[in-house]
């Protein structure tokens, strides 16, 4: 007798693929058996999902010729066809933008875009999910499973672009996740690693500066990047801990 076939992520090499095998599928995603379509270890279908036409978008979405899902739930009245996945955290269809758990009620879908690819940088061996994105009118942070999509208030959407590690600019403002950098020179600031970052004149951790710190020979600790030192203290969190 053979061995049933399931359909869904593989792990395989070091890297995630969707495909075909005769062993049991990754729990924490889809997979197709028997003609029906399953999220994780659960044991019951997906209610209302069509596997002859069920699609994977991505680990977040997924749709069939009617329908659009985040993981197991449906997303009601999501329109299948023009829906558009811009990374893990965003995405559009013809009448609305979406972040992984919702509608972003205030954005203009028209010209909603993601723009980063929604993973931050850090030195974990797991992946992190946060990012930027933007419409005509305004600029969005949000980290997956953390609330929701954040405005940055005062940010143009027509300059600014991400850096990374949570940090963006427009041509006025620094922002770390939506709250703004105070005192940063945008046309100068640059990361040091993934929390802390400098304009050339002042060494900032996150959204704060980091008071007194030798800008010339502050480095982010290589092994933990809440700490940091430069030729005279050392610093946690953006804060001396020994001098």
């Amino acid at each position: 007798m053979s061995e049933p076939s399931y359909e869904g992520w593989i792990e395989e090499n070091g890297t995630t693929r969707w495909g075909t095998s005769d062993k049991p599928i990754k729990e924490d995603a889809w997979r197709i058996e028997g003609g029906k379509v399953y999220w994780g270890s659960s044991g019951k279908p997906m209610r209302g999902a069509d596997a002859a036409t069920f699609k994977v978008l991505n680990e977040i979405w997924a749709r069939d010729a009617k329908r659009v899902f985040v993981y197991d739930s449906l997303i009601r009245g999501a329109d299948a066809e023009s829906f558009e996945v811009f990374n893990c955290l965003y995405a559009r269809d013809s009448t609305r933008a979406y972040y992984s758990y919702g509608i972003i009620k205030t954005a203009d879908h028209s010209t909603f875009r993601a723009l980063d690819s929604g993973i931050r940088n850090t030195r974990h061996p797991w992946t992190s999910h946060s990012g930027f994105a933007a419409d005509t009118d305004a600029v969005y942070h949000y980290a997956l499973t953390v609330g929701k999509p954040s405005i940055l208030k005062g940010a143009d959407p027509a300059t600014f672009e991400s850096l990374g590690c949570d940090f963006g600019k427009d041509s006025e403002r620094v922002y770390f996740q939506h709250a703004r950098v105070p005192k940063a020179d945008p046309s100068t600031f640059r990361l040091l690693g993934f929390h802390y970052a400098t304009d050339g004149k002042k060494i900032f951790y996150a959204n704060r500066i980091v008071e007194g710190a030798d800008v010339d020979s502050f480095k982010e600790d290589p092994d933990d990047d809440t700490a940091g030192r430069d030729r005279f203290r050392f610093y946690k969190r953006g804060k001396v801990v020994l001098e």
